[in-house]
């Protein structure tokens, strides 16, 4: 039997959606305080459809969150197709410094959340990070560019650390925690 939840979507209930995303990565881009019912009138909905679609402000803000991590790490696949190893690794962190230096009030908005909610709060987010690691992290444990215990999850805390300073100081502790687990940091 077929739940609803397994139900797809309706294709106006998706473009719905899609639409209060695109307006929450702009709000969220200029207040990390921006207010739902203004995310609703720029997406064009009312505010029970937005809250249809997500609940809470976490709930969006994980949203947001997931869709811009799903973005990097469809990327993960052709950097190791394209380069060794650990410079897979380091330019798909790079995609990340680049999302927190660039996309500061949504960053900050999630650090907020995280510190409020705690980690779980983004955990589907970092199962897709994950996921799309796994296979840089092995390519580089294989070629003996990374340390032989250095794992998907030390990834996620290591981008959980860049993100929480912020954009700031996130290109050099990407730059020295990923040092730490090259085998030939040079």
């Amino acid at each position: 039997m077929t739940r609803p939840a397994d139900k797809p979507k309706r294709r106006d209930a998706q473009r719905n959606r899609g639409k209060i995303l695109a307006a929450a990565h702009a709000a969220f881009g200029q207040d990390p305080q921006a207010s739902l019912e203004g995310i609703a009138k720029d997406a064009g909905v009312g505010i029970g459809t937005l809250y249809r679609h997500f609940p809470t402000r976490a709930h969006l803000l994980e949203a947001a969150h997931r869709d811009r991590m799903t973005r990097i790490c469809e990327q993960a696949d052709g950097l190791l197709r394209a380069h060794a190893p650990d410079v897979a690794l380091r330019r798909f962190l790079d995609l990340f410094v680049e999302e927190v230096t660039t996309n500061t009030g949504l960053s900050s908005a999630l650090r907020a959340m995280v510190d409020a909610e705690g980690p779980a709060s983004i955990s589907r987010s970092n199962a897709l990070v994950q996921e799309a690691v796994g296979p840089l992290v092995r390519a580089g444990i294989e070629a003996g560019t990374l340390r032989p215990d250095f794992t998907e999850e030390d990834f996620i805390t290591l981008k959980g650390a860049v993100a929480k300073v912020g954009p700031a100081r996130a290109r050099r502790l990407a730059t020295l925690l990923l040092e730490g687990v090259l085998t030939d940091p040079g």
